[in-house]
């Protein structure tokens, strides 16, 4: 899924669109990415242009996917609207029939009729059905191809071979019954027939491929709280072969034209199955930290993998062995800029100028110089991000203060559950986890580190250099040598505050933006707008549970921010402003002295922290103010 309102630029989707052999379009959180020369050269057309024909320089609603016709036009979902592009990313007209209320949960572009596309939807409280447009979803059929009032539908594909198949996925409102729904008949109300998968409760099963030579064979992604799994199916779901579970979230998926399946991590870890193989195995090497996997149709080698930025230090790379080794394509740095098209460069400037501040693109220091790598120079940008980071990161290694309060208690332990490769604190037991209908394989923003800043610092100008967070260690407080994970249960209701034996137990402050709370019950990720001193600052943090990967909503967040026990940030008109999918605005927030500062983020302060399994969660981190 995208977040362009204040997430750090990341992608989390490639397409090939068909009869146009050098296009390639990413799908990133800023916009979709356009080049016709095979990736020597990128464009884009911006999020608010894409989702609200708006010409604004963020956008209020995220875009949760992108899906290219037969005949190579481009859709996406964003919330309640689908939106579709016949012009390669210039204009975007909204689809109609869909009505004002249901969310999109999942859409599916036929790939061999262009006419064809299906969506599923989602409608409150529960429930929801699958819908289909016959004109390449500029308007949605009224007819329900499938209804349910009890389940939620988490997926929906089409075969390629055998396009009268179709098949979508749900799971039911006690999170107890995962299906698989088979159609033989195009999806045709009354033609379907369910299959239960075998799968643990609470775990959500989404669907990553039908096997574009054998419509009989689907593969699935099935959701754990801290685990994934890919689930095969080779009969249509009568049955199920033994689940490949991976510790850790499973970002991209893809079946090669020759038969090897790829399934890749947010860790660099990508795992291959040969064709005639019975189980997938670890490459040896790391490859770039995954956020997709693809290959043009037919093509016999080539296989494009997205990266993080910020780690890997691009954006797209290609393999032509298997996955052995990644060549470096492009870096956002390496934009030119909105699509040469009138309405994308009038509607987009806005939202350019934004970009440009947040990538370091167009700086002139070392402008000599083009950014490098295997994709060519691209044009527009300059290698004033990177050495911004490595500055950031040098100065890093001299902060070498970990804050901790004193401690009257201790954090409960935690222990290992072997059945499920997760871990939980005594005389706990895990609840129903609240599994969101858009949790997918690209949801999750990117680490924002201290790049974003950075960059920004390269620009220059009267208004100085900004700060931001500190790199370093990534936090692993809360995963075991194995790779084992900890966490801890969140009970429903909190004992309220006042009750707390002692001092609150707070654990280190942290580097980098993104790391679980002290006792493992939340995941925090972070972004921030320009640190300078005496000007106000606001955060944008993303909050997940730890234990179900469920969105940490009505959190109730708040910063605490010093620089020592005796320096407070002066102001107090602090506010904090709840988005969607618990997402919280923090702020304004002023730091007014140059040093090394340190923001602790509070969940749910109006339970006590005393009890293990209070709701109440906190985590710090280091700001540098320049």
């Amino acid at each position: 899924m995208a977040w362009a309102n204040g997430a750090f630029p990341d992608e989390f989707s490639i397409h090939f669109p068909p009869g146009a052999p050098s296009r390639i379009l990413i799908g990133a959180n800023f916009g979709l990415l356009v080049t016709e020369d095979a990736g020597a050269t990128w464009r884009y057309s911006c999020e608010p242009w894409v989702v609200l024909g708006s010409s604004a320089a963020l956008s209020d609603v995220p875009v949760l996917f992108y899906q290219v016709t037969a005949d190579g036009s481009a859709l996406l979902a964003a919330g309640t609207e689908i939106t579709r592009s016949t012009d390669t990313a210039c204009t975007w007209p909204p689809s109609t029939g869909l009505g004002a209320g249901p969310v999109i949960l999942d859409m599916f572009a036929s790939p061999t009729d262009a006419s064809l596309v299906f969506a599923a939807v989602g409608v409150a409280p529960q429930g929801g059905y699958i819908v289909a447009s016959h004109d390449g979803g500029k308007t949605f059929d009224a007819a329900r191809l499938y209804e349910t009032t009890t389940d939620l539908l988490t997926g929906i594909e089409s075969s390629r071979s055998q396009p009268s198949t179709v098949y979508a996925t749900s799971l039911s409102s006690s999170g107890t019954d995962a299906k698989l729904l088979q159609s033989t008949s195009s999806g045709a109300a009354g033609t379907w027939t369910p299959h239960s998968i075998p799968t643990a409760p609470d775990t959500q099963p989404r669907i990553m491929a039908v096997d574009p030579a054998d419509a009989n064979t689907v593969y699935l992604r099935v959701l754990g709280g801290t685990s994934d799994a890919v689930v095969i199916t080779t009969d249509g779901g009568r049955t199920f072969q033994d689940p490949f579970t991976i510790r850790g979230q499973l970002t991209s998926f893809l079946r090669a034209t020759d038969g090897t399946l790829y399934a890749g991590t947010i860790n660099g870890e990508l795992y291959v199955r040969k064709p005639g193989a019975n189980a997938f195995d670890a490459t040896p090497l790391p490859a770039p930290h995954l956020r997709c996997l693809g290959q043009r149709f037919g093509e016999p080698k080539r296989v494009y993998a997205c990266g993080d930025m910020v780690v890997d230090g691009y954006s797209l790379y290609f393999s032509d062995d298997g996955g052995k080794t990644f060549t470096p394509v492009m870096k956002f740095t390496q934009l030119q800029g909105p699509l040469a098209c009138a309405p994308v460069q009038t509607n987009c400037a806005a939202h350019w100028n934004r970009i440009q501040g947040v990538l370091g693109i167009g700086s002139t220091v070392d402008g000599g110089q083009t950014g490098g790598g295997g994709g060519g120079s691209g044009g527009g940008g300059s290698h004033c991000a990177s050495a911004g980071v490595d500055l950031c990161c040098v100065a890093s290694l001299f902060v070498l203060l970990l804050r901790r309060k004193s401690r009257s208690r201790k954090r409960p332990s935690l222990t290992r559950d072997p059945s499920r490769h997760r871990w939980r604190g005594p005389a706990l037991h895990r609840g129903s986890g609240n599994i969101s209908p858009a949790e997918g394989p690209n949801m999750k923003p990117i680490l924002y580190l201290c790049a974003a800043a950075a960059a920004a610092a390269c620009s220059g100008g009267s208004e100085g250099p900004t700060g931001g967070p500190v790199s370093g260690a990534q936090d692993v407080h809360c995963r075991e040598s194995d790779g084992g994970v900890k966490f801890q249960h969140i009970a429903a209701s909190c004992v309220a505050t006042g009750a707390d034996a002692g001092t609150i137990d707070y654990g280190p402050t942290m580097y980098n933006a993104e790391a679980d709370d002290d006792d493992c019950k939340y995941h925090l990720k972070f972004t921030n707008t320009a640190v300078r001193r005496n000007e106000n600052v606001n955060f944008t943090v993303t909050a997940t549970v730890k234990e179900t990967g469920a969105a940490a909503t009505s959190a109730k967040l708040l910063a605490e921010v010093y620089l020592n026990d005796t320096h407070p940030a002066p102001n107090t008109n602090q506010k904090t402003s709840e988005q969607s999918g618990g997402n919280y605005v923090v702020g304004p927030i002023q730091f007014d002295a140059a040093g090394q500062w340190t923001v602790r983020f509070h969940l749910r302060e109006d339970c006590s922290d005393e009890p293990p399994d209070s709701p109440h969660g906190h985590a710090a981190f280091f700001i540098s103010v320049p």
